[in-house]
């Protein structure tokens, strides 16, 4: 989370598409930003939370990542 008052362009830029998105697709759907590399998957569904380790298939169905910094593995 940034700390500052003054937003730089790159996050102005990210909040703008995280609001965009919901509004031009499922308004109701869940918007999760990771802003670094995560180098493990057991990490990565830790960050997302509990839901995705119960029920994966799930997630396929209806979960939606989008890598604006091209740092997926």
């Amino acid at each position: 989370m940034d700390r500052s008052l003054v937003l730089d362009e790159r996050t102005k830029t990210v909040a703008w598409r995280i609001t965009e998105y919901p509004e031009a697709t499922y308004r109701f759907a869940k918007t999760i930003v990771l802003d670094q590399r995560i180098e493990s998957m057991t990490t990565f569904k830790q960050i997302i939370g509990r839901g995705t380790r119960i029920r994966e298939e799930s997630v396929s169905e209806r979960g939606l990542g989008i890598d604006n910094l091209n740092s997926s593995l």
